[in-house]
């Protein structure tokens, strides 16, 4: 019998595992789409060019090949991008083709249409129309076969989908004999966790995590055990990867005679990664460029705080105190110093939360902490990427450990990056967590957050922040 954990295939060197954090497949996927849609405006102006300035000597109607060929490069894009062939693997340079044909011949369809029904055709010369079909579908042919012959095989590790398995020992056993015999083509086992016990999958996932990235971890129990499915999904509900349950060869077999469809692997997503790809892009862009404005622009309000604090009171000008990140990943989280440097809490003390007249605070801490001036150091993490500027508030180590033995899904918090700000603070959960209520409060607009992100709550929370969220009287 399996047991343990242990890891498959070759590891990724740091270099791409680091490119692998940043660019995933479907972004790979989406670059090519976009250098499709590029050839197709390339080909609209060199055929318009050729047929209307070089051959017939007419310059004054580049400006509508030009519009036109433009027009033509972002429909392809957009439809495109939803095509269902762009679901297959890019090696797979027939079906990609295919797709992308399709597409022309629909623009070319509606161009006509357009033109037509607009009587435009003074405007349009058909040898310029003939020509930028043509040479659109060679060169889309052979951006495909370039993508297919040269850039998979170079970025194949990067292009894999990786995928970890999860559960009992026997099962694992199994779905790792049919993932090793038949996995589909750019599917990638690296790694299993086979143990008993579901509390300890999450540690030894955890731990192969750090040594070899993977997309997906997939769950090798039967999907009729609801109870050892949400045990396992439960205990992993932190994991920075996709959750899903494997469905046997028995549902494989009803895929392949066409009665149903589950994709490359005959298996169930339960949680996916609630920021992916651009969005991901998008995140980390806005964090680190608004961190370092801010820390430039509030430079002179940070030297008036640490002279404040250090009139005050002896002692250090920031605190430091260890978090739970992205994934449960520690890192050391930094504030301006609100209490008294003796009175903190100790490494190894338990930890108190700041109650109303707390006799730790100080007299500048006291306003700190009533403003959130003290959480302008945080602005440090963000720009080192272990927090975000909006995110789920990070409780100490310590009091996150209670809470999540305490509280269901409560570590699906950490399925993205801590925040200065969040969704429960604009509601009025900022400060002390004194009653049940308070605590489901806060959790509850958390995993929102993370099961309702976009980019447009991220701005919209920054916005509200300075009228909502620093309003509030738990705040001591």
């Amino acid at each position: 019998m399996v047991s343990g954990g242990y890891s498959l295939g070759a590891a990724l060197p740091a270099w791409k595992r680091r490119l692998r954090e940043v660019l995933t497949r479907e972004m790979v996927a989406d670059l090519v789409t976009v250098a499709g849609g590029l050839v197709v405006t390339a080909s609209g102006v060199f055929a318009g060019w050729v047929n209307l300035v070089w051959r017939l000597g007419i310059e004054d109607r580049m400006p509508h090949v030009w519009a036109a060929a433009t027009v033509a490069g972002v429909l392809f894009v957009a439809m495109r991008r939803y095509a269902r062939a762009g679901e297959r693997p890019l090696r797979d340079a027939r079906a990609h083709l295919l797709a992308d044909l399709r597409v022309v011949f629909a623009l070319l369809v509606l161009f006509l249409g357009v033109v037509y029904l607009t009587k435009s055709n003074d405007a349009f010369a058909r040898g310029w129309i003939v020509g930028w079909t043509v040479l659109a579908m060679g060169a889309l042919f052979l951006l495909r076969l370039a993508v297919a012959k040269l850039l998979v095989p170079r970025l194949a590790d990067l292009l894999a989908h990786r995928v970890m398995v999860a559960g009992p020992p026997a099962q694992v056993a199994a779905l790792r004999r049919q993932l090793e015999e038949g996995a589909p083509e750019g599917v990638r086992l690296v790694g299993a966790a086979a143990v008993e016990d579901p509390t300890e999958v999450a540690d030894r996932v955890a731990r192969q995590l750090e040594r070899e990235p993977a997309d997906e971890v997939i769950l090798a129990v039967p999907i009729t055990d609801g109870d050892s499915v949400y045990r396992l999904c439960d205990a992993l509900v932190a994991v920075p990867a996709d959750i899903s349950v494997w469905l046997g060869e028995g549902a494989a077999r009803l895929a392949r005679l066409g009665l149903f469809e589950l994709g490359p692997l005959p298996r169930q997503i339960l949680l996916r990664r609630p920021i992916r790809h651009w969005g991901r892009i998008a995140k980390g862009v806005m964090d680190r460029l608004g961190a370092a404005v801010l820390l430039v622009l509030l430079s002179p309000l940070f030297l008036l705080i640490a002279i404040a604090i250090k009139l005050d009171s002896p002692g250090p000008v920031f605190f430091r105190q260890w978090r739970y990140g992205y994934g449960r990943k520690p890192f050391v989280m930094w504030k301006f110093r609100s209490m008294y440097a003796e009175r903190c809490d100790a490494a190894d003390a338990a930890i108190r939360q700041a109650t109303r007249n707390d006799p730790r605070v100080t007299r500048v801490g006291r306003w700190l902490r009533r403003t959130s001036l003290d959480e302008l150091p945080q602005l440090i993490n963000v720009l080192r990427g272990e927090m975000s500027l909006v995110g789920p508030r990070p409780h100490a180590t310590r009091h996150d450990d209670e809470l999540s033995r305490t509280l269901d899904l409560y570590l699906a918090r950490n399925r993205v990056k801590p925040g200065m700000t969040g969704l429960a603070q604009i509601h009025g959960y900022r400060g002390e967590l004194d009653t049940p209520e308070k605590l489901a409060g806060r959790v509850h607009y958390d995993l929102t957050y993370v099961r309702d992100w976009s980019l447009a709550l991220d701005l919209w929370i920054l916005v509200v922040t300075p009228w909502k969220g620093l309003r509030t009287a738990n705040a001591y």
